[in-house]
């Protein structure tokens, strides 16, 4: 009974230590609109063979890029950045089959499970051996991203 008590003493010491006048700062979820998602991997394609610049009220700023000579594949990492707020909205990657000057681009949104699943579904149609290759850059990104954010 003893031990009881100076447990509920010491948890009711320890939260009320713990709480202070300050409100607690609640950080805001970047999510990834449909439209979003859907400009990045249909409409920049076409804006580009029409000649027109990136969708207005955005930038592209490449944060990593994987092209080696004896791979046929290359695959660049875009932050897609609102630029009003100045919050990365997405990530572009555009994925080259170099033998086939075939070009792919692929959204990998935030904080949508739709559009993570189709983002998935359509990495998963590269074709075996860049989906391969994909997955290994991808690999390697978040864990530089990770290392970055972990070890600042």
């Amino acid at each position: 009974m003893k031990k009881i008590v100076l447990l509920a003493l010491l948890l009711t010491v320890g939260l009320g230590f713990g709480q202070g006048n300050e409100a607690p700062v609640k950080e805001e979820k970047i999510t990834t609109t449909i439209e979003e998602y859907n400009y990045l991997t249909i409409g920049y394609a076409d804006d580009l063979a029409k000649g027109k610049d990136l969708k207005n009220g955005y930038e592209l700023k490449e944060f990593h890029k994987f092209d080696k000579e004896k791979v046929n594949f290359s695959f660049t990492y875009h932050k897609f950045i609102e630029t009003k707020t100045n919050k990365t909205k997405a990530i572009l990657v555009v994925a080259k089959k170099k033998s086939k000057n075939k070009i792919k681009y692929i959204c990998i949104p935030f904080n949508n499970r739709k559009l993570i699943k189709d983002s998935a579904t359509e990495a998963a149609i590269l074709g075996a051996s860049m989906t391969y290759i994909y997955n290994q850059v991808n690999f390697k990104v978040f864990s530089d991203l990770l290392n970055d954010s972990f070890n600042k």
